[in-house]
Protein backbone atom coordinates (compact mmCIF):
# COMPACT_ATOMS: atom_id res chain seq x y z
CA UNK A 1 0.00 0.00 0.00
CA UNK A 2 1.50 3.48 -1.05
CA UNK A 3 0.66 6.05 1.75
CA UNK A 4 2.65 9.14 0.71
CA UNK A 5 3.32 10.06 -2.58
CA UNK A 6 4.40 13.96 -2.87
CA UNK A 7 6.48 15.82 -6.03
CA UNK A 8 9.92 16.46 -4.42
CA UNK A 9 10.76 18.54 -7.41
CA UNK A 10 9.55 19.69 -10.44
CA UNK A 11 11.82 21.13 -13.33
CA UNK A 12 10.86 23.90 -15.40
CA UNK A 13 9.60 22.01 -18.23
CA UNK A 14 6.98 20.14 -15.91
CA UNK A 15 8.91 17.19 -15.46
CA UNK A 16 8.42 15.94 -11.79
CA UNK A 17 10.03 13.42 -9.49
CA UNK A 18 7.61 12.25 -6.88
CA UNK A 19 9.15 10.60 -3.18
CA UNK A 20 7.07 7.46 -2.42
CA UNK A 21 6.85 5.71 0.67
CA UNK A 22 4.74 2.25 1.10
CA UNK A 23 3.13 1.34 4.47
CA UNK A 24 5.58 -0.66 5.78
CA UNK A 25 8.23 2.54 5.12
CA UNK A 26 10.20 1.22 1.91
CA UNK A 27 10.58 4.59 -0.64
CA UNK A 28 11.38 5.04 -4.24
CA UNK A 29 11.19 7.52 -6.78
CA UNK A 30 9.53 8.04 -9.85
CA UNK A 31 8.79 11.24 -12.88
CA UNK A 32 6.38 12.45 -14.96
CA UNK A 33 7.97 13.29 -18.08
CA UNK A 34 5.80 15.59 -20.03
CA UNK A 35 6.92 15.16 -23.25
CA UNK A 36 4.91 16.01 -25.99
CA UNK A 37 2.79 13.69 -27.36
CA UNK A 38 4.02 11.12 -25.54
CA UNK A 39 3.41 11.73 -21.40
CA UNK A 40 5.65 9.43 -19.83
CA UNK A 41 5.53 7.48 -16.46
CA UNK A 42 9.40 6.40 -15.37
CA UNK A 43 8.33 4.16 -12.85
CA UNK A 44 10.18 2.10 -10.27
CA UNK A 45 10.08 -1.96 -10.14
CA UNK A 46 11.77 -1.56 -6.29
CA UNK A 47 12.29 0.17 -3.64
CA UNK A 48 15.97 -0.05 -4.44
CA UNK A 49 18.46 -2.15 -6.67
CA UNK A 50 21.17 -4.92 -6.03
CA UNK A 51 22.88 -4.54 -8.92
CA UNK A 52 25.23 -1.74 -7.95
CA UNK A 53 25.69 0.22 -11.20
CA UNK A 54 28.19 2.19 -11.04
CA UNK A 55 26.67 4.91 -12.41
CA UNK A 56 23.21 5.14 -10.50
CA UNK A 57 22.84 7.03 -7.81
CA UNK A 58 20.92 4.26 -5.91
CA UNK A 59 23.82 2.56 -5.73
CA UNK A 60 25.45 5.54 -3.06
CA UNK A 61 22.14 5.75 -1.18
CA UNK A 62 21.92 5.40 2.58
CA UNK A 63 20.25 2.17 2.04
CA UNK A 64 20.93 0.57 -1.31
CA UNK A 65 18.24 -1.98 -1.51
CA UNK A 66 15.02 -2.30 0.47
CA UNK A 67 12.33 -4.65 -0.86
CA UNK A 68 10.35 -5.45 -4.71
CA UNK A 69 7.15 -3.84 -5.05
CA UNK A 70 4.06 -5.21 -5.46
CA UNK A 71 1.45 -5.00 -8.04
CA UNK A 72 -0.55 -3.14 -6.45
CA UNK A 73 1.71 -0.79 -4.95
CA UNK A 74 2.86 -0.13 -8.43
CA UNK A 75 -0.55 0.36 -10.36
CA UNK A 76 -1.58 2.72 -7.28
CA UNK A 77 1.52 4.92 -8.04
CA UNK A 78 0.83 5.25 -11.55
CA UNK A 79 -2.94 5.92 -11.37
CA UNK A 80 -2.13 8.97 -8.54
CA UNK A 81 0.71 10.17 -10.78
CA UNK A 82 -1.43 10.07 -14.57
CA UNK A 83 -4.14 11.61 -12.20
CA UNK A 84 -2.27 14.42 -11.11
CA UNK A 85 -1.44 15.72 -14.92
CA UNK A 86 -4.29 15.71 -16.82
CA UNK A 87 -7.15 13.31 -17.51
CA UNK A 88 -5.58 10.32 -15.68
CA UNK A 89 -3.82 8.75 -19.02
CA UNK A 90 0.05 8.81 -19.76
CA UNK A 91 0.86 8.23 -23.23
CA UNK A 92 3.68 5.70 -21.52
CA UNK A 93 4.68 3.62 -18.47
CA UNK A 94 8.65 3.22 -18.50
CA UNK A 95 10.01 1.01 -15.87
CA UNK A 96 13.66 2.35 -16.18
CA UNK A 97 13.47 4.26 -11.85
CA UNK A 98 14.88 2.51 -9.30
CA UNK A 99 14.89 -1.32 -9.32
CA UNK A 100 15.67 -3.76 -11.83
CA UNK A 101 11.89 -5.40 -13.72
CA UNK A 102 13.78 -8.55 -14.22
CA UNK A 103 14.30 -9.37 -10.79
CA UNK A 104 10.31 -8.86 -9.64
CA UNK A 105 8.90 -9.79 -12.61
CA UNK A 106 6.12 -11.47 -11.72
CA UNK A 107 4.95 -7.98 -9.81
CA UNK A 108 5.53 -6.07 -12.72
CA UNK A 109 3.79 -8.49 -15.70
CA UNK A 110 0.95 -8.62 -13.03
CA UNK A 111 1.16 -4.55 -12.83
CA UNK A 112 1.15 -3.99 -16.86
CA UNK A 113 -1.70 -6.81 -17.28
CA UNK A 114 -4.05 -4.38 -14.99
CA UNK A 115 -2.60 -1.00 -16.08
CA UNK A 116 -3.47 -2.60 -19.86
CA UNK A 117 -6.93 -3.40 -18.82
CA UNK A 118 -7.90 -0.30 -17.25
CA UNK A 119 -6.66 2.17 -20.24
CA UNK A 120 -3.70 3.65 -17.80
CA UNK A 121 -1.50 3.97 -20.35
CA UNK A 122 -0.82 3.00 -23.96
CA UNK A 123 2.63 1.40 -23.64
CA UNK A 124 4.87 0.17 -21.68
CA UNK A 125 8.62 0.24 -21.50
CA UNK A 126 11.28 -2.11 -19.42
CA UNK A 127 14.61 -1.06 -18.77
CA UNK A 128 17.00 -3.86 -17.80
CA UNK A 129 20.74 -5.35 -16.77
CA UNK A 130 18.70 -8.21 -19.63
CA UNK A 131 20.38 -10.96 -17.37
CA UNK A 132 20.06 -14.70 -19.23
CA UNK A 133 17.72 -16.31 -16.46
CA UNK A 134 15.26 -13.63 -17.16
CA UNK A 135 15.79 -13.45 -21.38
CA UNK A 136 14.56 -17.40 -21.14
CA UNK A 137 11.71 -16.65 -18.83
CA UNK A 138 10.83 -14.25 -21.28
CA UNK A 139 11.01 -15.98 -23.93
CA UNK A 140 9.04 -19.12 -22.63
CA UNK A 141 6.03 -16.60 -22.51
CA UNK A 142 3.61 -15.75 -24.56
CA UNK A 143 4.64 -12.49 -26.47
CA UNK A 144 1.14 -10.81 -25.75
CA UNK A 145 2.54 -10.51 -22.17
CA UNK A 146 5.77 -8.48 -22.87
CA UNK A 147 6.34 -5.08 -22.72
CA UNK A 148 6.12 -2.91 -25.65
CA UNK A 149 9.64 -1.58 -26.07
CA UNK A 150 12.64 -2.93 -24.42
CA UNK A 151 16.18 -1.24 -23.68
CA UNK A 152 18.69 -3.35 -22.47
CA UNK A 153 21.76 -2.41 -20.86
CA UNK A 154 24.73 -2.56 -22.57
CA UNK A 155 27.51 -0.50 -21.45
CA UNK A 156 30.37 -1.96 -22.86
CA UNK A 157 31.48 -4.43 -25.57
CA UNK A 158 33.41 -7.01 -22.98
CA UNK A 159 32.56 -8.20 -19.93
CA UNK A 160 35.67 -6.08 -18.43
CA UNK A 161 34.36 -2.79 -19.94
CA UNK A 162 30.47 -3.39 -19.01
CA UNK A 163 31.27 -4.40 -15.78
CA UNK A 164 32.91 -0.92 -15.37
CA UNK A 165 29.18 0.24 -15.19
CA UNK A 166 27.35 -3.26 -14.71
CA UNK A 167 29.16 -4.49 -11.60
CA UNK A 168 27.94 -8.18 -11.80
CA UNK A 169 27.10 -7.94 -15.37
CA UNK A 170 27.05 -11.14 -17.93
CA UNK A 171 29.89 -11.30 -21.06
CA UNK A 172 27.94 -9.59 -23.57
CA UNK A 173 29.23 -11.70 -26.26
CA UNK A 174 27.23 -14.36 -24.67
CA UNK A 175 24.15 -12.86 -23.89
CA UNK A 176 23.82 -11.19 -27.66
CA UNK A 177 22.33 -14.97 -28.52
CA UNK A 178 19.18 -14.24 -26.13
CA UNK A 179 19.23 -11.06 -27.01
CA UNK A 180 18.90 -11.46 -30.55
CA UNK A 181 16.15 -14.33 -29.99
CA UNK A 182 13.71 -11.08 -28.16
CA UNK A 183 14.42 -8.99 -30.53
CA UNK A 184 13.18 -11.26 -33.50
CA UNK A 185 9.49 -10.58 -31.63
CA UNK A 186 9.44 -7.18 -29.60
CA UNK A 187 11.54 -3.93 -30.27
CA UNK A 188 14.79 -3.67 -28.37
CA UNK A 189 17.35 -1.36 -27.74
CA UNK A 190 20.56 -1.26 -26.14
CA UNK A 191 21.43 1.32 -23.98
CA UNK A 192 24.99 2.78 -23.44
CA UNK A 193 26.09 5.07 -21.45
CA UNK A 194 28.92 7.00 -22.59
CA UNK A 195 31.88 7.30 -20.06
CA UNK A 196 36.01 7.47 -20.71
CA UNK A 197 36.32 3.61 -19.84
CA UNK A 198 34.20 2.72 -22.97
CA UNK A 199 34.83 5.18 -25.67
CA UNK A 200 38.33 4.72 -26.74
CA UNK A 201 39.38 3.21 -30.25
CA UNK A 202 39.67 -0.40 -28.66
CA UNK A 203 36.08 0.02 -27.41
CA UNK A 204 34.60 0.69 -30.79
CA UNK A 205 36.39 -1.50 -32.89
CA UNK A 206 35.20 -4.31 -29.94
CA UNK A 207 31.76 -2.68 -30.05
CA UNK A 208 32.02 -3.18 -34.02
CA UNK A 209 32.77 -6.18 -33.45
CA UNK A 210 29.82 -7.14 -31.36
CA UNK A 211 27.14 -5.55 -32.96
CA UNK A 212 28.03 -5.80 -36.28
CA UNK A 213 27.12 -9.54 -37.63
CA UNK A 214 23.60 -8.94 -35.62
CA UNK A 215 20.64 -7.44 -37.30
CA UNK A 216 17.41 -6.84 -36.05
CA UNK A 217 17.56 -4.87 -33.04
CA UNK A 218 15.24 -1.38 -32.83
CA UNK A 219 18.47 0.43 -32.67
CA UNK A 220 21.80 1.30 -30.48
CA UNK A 221 21.14 4.06 -27.86
CA UNK A 222 24.12 6.30 -26.55
CA UNK A 223 23.43 8.40 -23.44
CA UNK A 224 25.49 10.69 -21.72
CA UNK A 225 26.98 9.77 -18.00
CA UNK A 226 24.28 12.55 -16.14
CA UNK A 227 25.36 13.94 -12.71
CA UNK A 228 25.80 11.04 -9.96
CA UNK A 229 27.63 12.39 -6.52
CA UNK A 230 29.63 9.61 -5.88
CA UNK A 231 30.30 7.94 -9.65
CA UNK A 232 33.80 6.77 -9.87
CA UNK A 233 33.63 6.80 -13.76
CA UNK A 234 34.23 10.25 -15.86
CA UNK A 235 32.69 11.43 -18.40
CA UNK A 236 33.44 10.35 -22.20
CA UNK A 237 36.45 12.87 -23.43
CA UNK A 238 35.23 13.13 -27.33
CA UNK A 239 31.28 11.34 -26.74
CA UNK A 240 30.73 13.46 -30.44
CA UNK A 241 33.62 11.67 -32.41
CA UNK A 242 32.54 8.61 -30.69
CA UNK A 243 29.12 8.40 -31.48
CA UNK A 244 29.77 9.86 -34.93
CA UNK A 245 32.51 6.76 -35.39
CA UNK A 246 29.86 4.28 -34.01
CA UNK A 247 27.66 5.91 -36.71
CA UNK A 248 30.08 5.13 -39.22
CA UNK A 249 31.01 1.32 -38.36
CA UNK A 250 27.40 0.51 -37.92
CA UNK A 251 25.40 1.61 -41.00
CA UNK A 252 22.91 -0.77 -40.56
CA UNK A 253 22.21 0.25 -37.07
CA UNK A 254 20.00 3.09 -36.02
CA UNK A 255 22.35 5.08 -33.53
CA UNK A 256 20.51 7.55 -31.47
CA UNK A 257 21.69 9.94 -28.85
CA UNK A 258 19.30 11.25 -26.07
CA UNK A 259 19.24 14.33 -24.42
CA UNK A 260 18.43 14.16 -20.63
CA UNK A 261 14.78 15.00 -19.46
CA UNK A 262 14.79 16.44 -15.78
CA UNK A 263 18.96 16.50 -15.16
CA UNK A 264 18.05 20.16 -13.00
CA UNK A 265 15.73 18.20 -10.27
CA UNK A 266 17.88 14.57 -9.95
CA UNK A 267 15.05 12.50 -12.34
CA UNK A 268 17.79 12.01 -15.23
CA UNK A 269 18.34 8.75 -15.87
CA UNK A 270 21.03 7.39 -13.31
CA UNK A 271 19.87 9.78 -10.87
CA UNK A 272 16.91 8.51 -9.01
CA UNK A 273 17.34 6.85 -5.95
CA UNK A 274 15.97 5.89 -1.99
CA UNK A 275 16.30 9.24 -0.65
Amino acid sequence: MITALRPAAVAGDGTARYAVTTHDGAAFEAVYQPRPDDPTICMSAQAGCGYGCTHCATTYADVQFRRSLDADEIVDTVTRIASAHGDGQVRTVDFSGTGDASRNWAAVSEAVRRMREAGLCRSVGVTSVAPQRWIRQLLATDETQWPDELLFSLHGPTRESRRLVVTNGEDPARAMAGWCDVAARKSVTLSYVLHDGNTRAADLEALVGLLGPHEGFAGLRLTPLNGVAGVPLLPASDPKSFVAAVRDALPSWAVRTVDPIGLDVDAACGQLRVR
